[in-house]
């Protein structure tokens, strides 16, 4: 400071000689903390990162890795959220990858063979790690795979929830069926199971043949009232009642009947075959085509029975039931004029029991209830055409050791090649842990992208309004 501003300075205040100096020195304290303070701030938090003062009330399940939203990314981080607590595909992982490590291929190689594998095990690695301060990685590798593997470009518009997942798990299934073949693995796919479809006519009870569809993502659409459970939304789904079906077997009877009442009857060779067949025939037999015309054409005595149709059932049921269970629950809805959003309430329970049947002689035959336990949550606020997806994501298995107070994740995690070449699954001896409460209490993260808090189940089970898709695993 020049002589001329201390003159100032003095003359302005009043200050003596020894005051003035004072100020200078405070002054200058306050301009050197304020220059210091950013390079102070960072060291002093690397202390703590590195030190016991971090995280020091133990708590490793207040935050989870977010992902950052720069392209409407919303729909594919949320779909990928959800997948990470799910322990058998975890395990799947794991068993793959050390499978195909073990070939003479380089790692390189097996990478462009398996490239969904590999990539959705390095990116669920990262979002299973434990942190402790809020971390974010970007979701474009997923979307260059999907890119890779399809050929085409996505779009940066906001895309569905649903169709993204359904591509992931096509990707992996296609995949998977390359790996089984080549390996002496008895592996399943989590995510594959298995529905049988049959129509039963309510008039002669008869059925149809039986017909098998695999599926990754349970289908189910929400009806347009104003709420519903998922028990009677599954139960809906496999009882669909169509009205006016030309059934065999009723039109057959018609006219075995009609033919033993008449009097004077002429013998035809389409007439011996529905005598001949009835007993085997079943409501949508395939018959010779001559013989359909007749029973089309059929008029005697009034009777005329392919003017009149019976009611049956379309009951679907599942008869393969898979590891992993995502139900979608269609939301979109046609008002007349164009497609809105379908806001219906559905509940949902944390455990629900599936029933799994069984073909034998072309009938289902219940054998046994599959439970499941809810894992993750999507749910969709908006429009249909425009809107925001968010995940709830249950915690891992998080413990305390009880001799080192450590923290261990009790819950399988991915094991990336090299590390986890020969490394066995093996099993953990629990009575050595305890519980965290906070890990019981709160158990799922929100996660909307990059913001991540804790909830509990209580505010998950809320979200029947929105709820867009759910993430059961097998117990």
């Amino acid at each position: 400071m020049s002589l001329k501003t201390s003159n100032i300075i003095s003359n302005l205040f009043g200050l003596s000689d020894n005051s003035q100096r004072k100020i200078y020195y405070g002054l200058g304290l306050s301009v050197s903390l304020y220059i210091l303070f950013p390079s102070l701030h960072s060291i002093f938090q690397k202390l703590l990162s590195q030190g016991e003062f971090k995280n020091s009330d133990g708590r490793n399940d207040r935050k989870t890795t977010g992902f950052v939203n720069s392209a409407n990314d919303c729909y594919a981080n949320s779909s990928i959220q959800a997948l990470v607590s799910l322990d058998h595909l975890t395990e799947y992982l794991n068993k793959v990858l050390k499978d195909v490590c073990t070939k003479d291929d380089t790692l390189g190689q097996l990478k462009r063979d398996f490239p969904m594998h590999f990539m959705l095990a390095d990116i669920l690695q990262k979002l299973q790690k434990p942190i402790s301060e809020s971390e974010t990685i970007s979701i474009k590798t997923v979307k260059q795979t999907l890119e890779y593997i399809f050929k085409v470009k996505i779009s940066r518009e906001q895309n569905d929830a649903q169709e993204f997942t359904n591509a992931v798990l096509e990707s992996l299934k296609q995949e998977y069926e390359v790996f089984s073949k080549t390996s002496e693995s008895r592996l399943s796919f989590p995510f594959q199971g298995k529905i049988g479809t049959q129509l039963v006519c309510l008039n002669c009870h008869g059925t149809s043949e039986m017909k098998e569809q695999e599926f990754l993502i349970y289908q189910t659409v929400a009806p347009q009232k104003y709420s519903t459970t998922l028990k009677s939304l599954l139960s809906e789904d496999q009882t669909d009642i169509v009205s006016d079906y030309k059934c065999l077997r009723c039109l057959t009877r018609t006219i075995l009947a009609n033919e033993k009442a008449t009097t004077n009857n002429q013998q035809s060779v389409h007439l011996d075959y529905l005598t001949k067949n009835y007993e085997s025939l079943l409501i949508n037999s395939d018959i010779p085509e001559e013989v359909m015309n007749y029973i089309k054409m059929y008029n005697k005595n009034g009777c005329v029975p392919y003017t009149k149709g019976s009611q049956v059932i379309k009951r679907s049921v599942v008869v393969n039931s898979p590891n992993e269970l995502i139900i979608h629950i269609s939301r979109s809805m046609f008002n007349g004029s164009s497609t809105t959003r379908n806001g219906c309430r559905v509940s949902f329970d944390e455990t629900i029991e599936l029933p799994e049947q069984q073909i034998q002689d072309n009938k289902c035959v219940s054998i046994k209830k599959i439970s499941y336990r809810l894992r993750s949550v999507v749910k969709h606020t908006g429009t249909h055409y425009q809107g925001h997806y968010q995940c709830f994501r249950h915690k891992p298995n998080l413990v305390r050791d009880k001799e080192t107070a450590k923290i261990v994740n009790l819950s399988p995690t991915v094991m990336l090649p090299p590390d986890q070449v020969g490394m066995p699954l093996t099993k953990i001896d629990k009575k050595k842990y305890k519980r965290i409460k906070s890990v019981v209490t709160k158990n799922f993260w929100k996660i909307s992208d990059s913001s991540v808090e804790e909830t509990n189940v209580n505010s998950v089970m809320n979200e029947t309004k929105y709820v867009y898709m759910l993430y059961y695993e097998r117990v």
